[in-house]
């Protein structure tokens, strides 16, 4: 019985150790990004201020009284860079005019392939967006929250 066993055992390695590895690191990787490419891809929607430019307006910058009379060194030398800036621009600037929202729908991948040199595998990561909302606000900072695990191996 234990004759029975053991070679079981050394069979279930022998299948574990060879045949759910690739010949060469070209052919995990390969097999990897066929399974990346097989994706499921992740859709969420964000809006955003968009603001219309009018054309430009004329801009003189600070005044060199405004200089003069600044409350301190850095608002001074802040008043300097800023009619600096004037000058360069040719006195003048954009005018912005009113904004709108605009709502778009992104797309990104849930799989990615990562390279672990130090156990010779190919790691398959799949993500998912976590507590998905309606929509999102690129203004306020908001972005989809991801949740990402090693799904599938590609050992070499």
């Amino acid at each position: 019985m234990s004759y029975r066993l053991a070679w079981t055992v050394i069979t279930a390695l022998a299948v574990l150790t060879t045949g759910c590895s690739y010949g060469s690191l070209y052919e995990a990787e390969e097999a990897c990004q066929e399974w990346e490419a097989a994706d499921k891809k992740l859709t969420y929607r964000i809006q955003r201020t968009k603001y219309t430019t009018l054309g430009y307006e004329r801009w003189d910058g600070p005044s060199q009284a405004d200089i003069d009379n600044a409350l301190s060194e850095s608002q001074r030398d802040l008043f300097k860079q800023e009619a600096e800036m004037a000058k360069a621009a040719g006195y003048k600037r954009l005018k912005d005019g009113p904004f709108y929202e605009v709502k778009e729908t992104k797309t990104v991948s849930s799989r990615s392939c990562h390279h672990e040199e130090e156990t010779e595998q190919y790691l398959g990561r799949t993500r998912s967006i976590i507590n998905q909302k309606d929509l999102y606000d690129e203004d306020k900072g908001q972005s989809p929250e991801y949740k990402e695990s090693v799904t599938k191996r590609f050992k070499y």
